[in-house]
């Protein structure tokens, strides 16, 4: 069915530029770290410095946070055993790098109250500059039901995954997906677009690691869903997927760029590039699935695996960013769509966001970047996702 065009201009749609920074419920700026937990966390104790406790409102999950000075321990497992120990509690800790610095993974069993025992996952980190340790802790009862029990984990590992000690670990897989999806060896990939064969690479692990944690995002989205939060879960959620497949395409990235816009007919318009790439996305073949996430990974959709508009709408906005493009995710729970939106000065539809105003790119039409199908044109009952531009820790 052939879609009418409209041409959309929207001032009045706007997200304070803060929005982002809010996402982020502890950002030390004396320790170098910041945390994008969960929606359902709240801080419940803490000293304003080193130490902070949070606890989830839908699930008995507690998370402890401590911070250390860098003299009082010899490495991250030293640092996380002895946590560990003055909860009364014990565990095994692996050791990996996590941004070339110490870290140390361990799941873990707490006896700190009488009667009871908790169960859960730990990471220590050391942190940039020199300036100490990172330790947290997520615990829930061990007496939990396995659905239930299932849930509190999985929160707890997305929440010490989402620390960031530095401005590339905003791009990058947090310290618990390094450590369950390791790197292994590259694999060699072609792309066709704009009938160029283009060769790169990612890594073997990258589509499996990126859809664990679509996964396992996912299932705390759904569960959060329930309790009233699902925008503001479903925002995190884009946020923790863009961020793990920031750096696994990066190089693919830049190989396209590269080849498409150096040499014979090398494209140098910054939008034609842009909506180059948007037409390559609008070919790629459409698969639903209703009974999962139904989003696939984005190293695998650009290896061939269809996709619906939500995944390869994420695929440009990574891969425009990783050209220095500033992007944002547009999403629409009213007419279950999603786009991408390019800061370009250009005419056709956009959306002003931040203040700053972003043209619009369909994924599933193909039609050009800035023409959105009328029946789809209230902006009202569209939202942005904003990612990372900056950050504090430096």
């Amino acid at each position: 069915m052939k879609k009418s065009i409209i041409f959309i201009t929207v001032l009045g749609f706007l997200l304070s530029a803060a929005k982002p920074a809010d996402a982020l419920l502890l950002n030390s700026d004396k320790w170098n770290y910041a945390l994008d937990l969960p929606e359902d966390f709240t801080m419940t104790d803490g000293n304003g410095n080193d130490r902070y406790q949070f606890a989830s409102s839908v699930l008995p999950v507690d998370l402890v946070i401590s911070t250390y000075e860098r003299k009082r321990y010899d490495n991250a497992e030293k640092a996380l055993d002895d946590v560990i120990s003055k909860l009364k509690g014990s565990g095994e800790s692996t050791f990996l790098y996590w941004r070339n610095r110490e870290c140390a993974v361990s799941s873990v069993e707490l006896n700190f109250a009488k009667d009871a025992k908790y169960i859960g996952w730990a990471v220590s980190l050391e942190l940039p500059y020199q300036k100490g340790w990172y330790v947290m802790l997520g615990f829930y009862p061990d007496n939990l039901d396995e659905n239930k029990a299932m849930i509190c984990e999985t929160e707890i590992i997305s929440a010490l995954d989402s620390v960031c000690t530095d401005t590339g670990s905003f791009y990058e897989s947090g310290p618990m997906t390094s450590f369950v999806y390791p790197r292994e060896k590259t694999k060699e990939i072609q792309l066709e677009i704009a009938g160029k064969t283009i060769n790169t690479t990612i890594d073997e692990i990258d589509g499996e690691a990126n859809q664990y944690v679509i996964e396992r995002e996912f299932t705390i989205l759904v569960n959060q869903s329930e309790y009233g939060i699902a925008k503001e879960a479903s925002e995190r959620f884009y946020r923790i997927v863009y961020r793990d497949a920031y750096r696994r395409l990066r190089k693919v990235s830049f190989d396209v760029q590269n080849e498409l816009t150096f040499g014979e007919n090398g494209i140098n318009d910054r939008f034609e590039l842009a909506e180059t790439l948007l037409q390559w996305t609008q070919g790629f073949d459409y698969e639903r699935d209703l009974l999962g996430s139904d989003f696939t990974s984005l190293p695998d959709l650009i290896c061939g695996k269809g996709g619906d508009c939500d995944s390869r709408s994420m695929l440009l906005a990574v891969m425009l960013r990783n050209m220095n493009y500033d992007t944002v995710f547009f999403i629409s729970p009213a007419y279950s769509h999603a786009m991408v939106g390019v800061a370009l000065k250009a005419e056709g539809a956009a959306i002003t966001a931040g203040g700053i105003s972003y043209v619009l790119g369909e994924t599933t039409a193909k039609v050009k970047l800035g023409q959105v199908a009328q029946e789809m044109s209230d902006s009202s009952k569209w939202y942005p996702v904003f990612f990372p531009q900056d950050m504090d820790c430096k």
